[in-house]
């Protein structure tokens, strides 16, 4: 059966209550709940848009969360970060240089809000509003990627004196992540040897942390980073899948711990990957269309939807920074049925971005 509630065209071969979420390939911003058929959510304007001189483009959005329960929905922007606080969006204070990419990592650890874009050190702010966004510290890497893992933070690709190294990854020491540059407090670098592939460099494409320890991703292959517990050397650092990669490094997203992150592969193959087993590929029912209609793979966004318990895929429809095009995998219809339930979202236009978070 297909239904397109924006063409007006119904198959009436089968009843709504036949169909499932998923079951009509062709449904293009509908949800099939209860046994009925509805339109999908709608979009509106959150809050009022930056009204500021920086850029306004919206290239990140992630919860921060602190230990005594205070949250903030961050926004971050090129040059600026803004802040929602269940009633309104703050403009932050301090200086950032704008990326050469329009997407940037993000983690919360030890009560900050910490950001990698790849031009700066690693950029922190403690959630209050009278103090700026800063240096995390002086010794603080210029760095692309980052994650947490324990109470250390990870970070890599690093720009060292303007050479950018793509496979260097760097550590800060236990318990005190404004410190990277003391081995005796375990802080630390180390460049993994780049296995599994004769046919590309492999260089670090992202991070992310599992259960077992911190994902490394490559174009061709897989690292796991596990915390050993030595002070002097922390990780020990392994391949565990040589022939999955990901050259899409926004596009990974963390399901949660027990089910792992979610990831579009080198291959244009969507997967989950738990750092226990193989990848496994979640993407059958649309990989010969994102064959087809994915121009850049780096240009692919992933983002998580905990309410729904969704997977989103943005991408452009040419080589530009657009995303037009989005599918939505249902985490709930994999965890409970098995089933590969993927759904296609229209985006509002001129999105660059998207992602989810706790709104008060």
């Amino acid at each position: 059966a297909a239904i397109s509630l924006r063409d007006g065209g119904v198959d009436r071969s089968a009843s709504a209550v036949q169909l499932e979420e998923g079951g009509s390939p062709a449904a293009t911003d509908v949800r099939f709940i209860g046994g009925g058929v509805a339109s999908d959510y709608d979009t509106s304007l959150f809050g009022d848009a930056y009204a500021g001189a920086e850029p306004k483009e919206v290239i990140h959005i992630a919860p921060f969360e602190k230990e005594d329960s205070t949250e903030f929905l961050m926004r971050c922007r090129p040059t600026g970060w803004d802040r929602w606080n269940g009633a309104d969006w703050t403009t932050l204070s301090g200086a950032l240089t704008s990326a050469f990419a329009d997407r940037v990592y993000s983690t919360v650890q030890s009560d900050r809000f910490i950001v990698a874009n790849g031009v700066d050190r690693l950029k922190s702010w403690d959630g209050d509003d009278a103090h700026a966004i800063q240096d995390l510290s002086a010794d603080a890497p210029i760095a692309n990627y980052i994650t947490r893992i324990g109470t250390r933070l990870l970070a890599a690709r690093i720009r060292i004196a303007g050479v950018i190294h793509p496979n260097l990854l760097a550590w800060s020491a236990d318990d005190l992540i404004t410190n990277w540059t003391d081995p005796i407090l375990g802080a630390g670098s180390a460049e993994p040897i780049p296995e599994g592939s004769s046919k590309k460099s492999n260089f670090i494409t992202g991070l992310s942390t599992v259960a077992r320890g911190a994902v490394i991703y490559r174009q061709a292959a897989l690292q796991l980073g596990l915390l050993t517990g030595s002070g002097a050397s922390p990780f020990r650092f392994t391949t565990v899948d040589f022939s999955h990669g990901t050259e899409s490094p926004y596009s990974i997203a963390s399901g949660g711990m027990e089910i792992g992150d979610f990831f579009m592969g080198s291959d244009y193959m969507p997967y989950i990957f738990n750092g226990e087993s193989a990848p496994v590929p979640i993407g059958v029912p649309i990989h010969d269309e994102l064959l087809r209609t994915v121009p850049q793979l780096g240009q692919v966004v992933g983002a998580i939807d905990t309410n729904q318990q969704e997977y989103w895929l943005g991408f452009p429809s040419d080589d530009g920074s657009i995303r037009s095009n989005c599918w939505g995998f249902n985490i709930r219809e994999w965890s409970t049925r098995h089933r590969l339930v993927w759904r296609k979202r229209t985006l509002p236009a001129n999105t660059m971005s998207f992602g989810f978070g706790n709104v008060l």
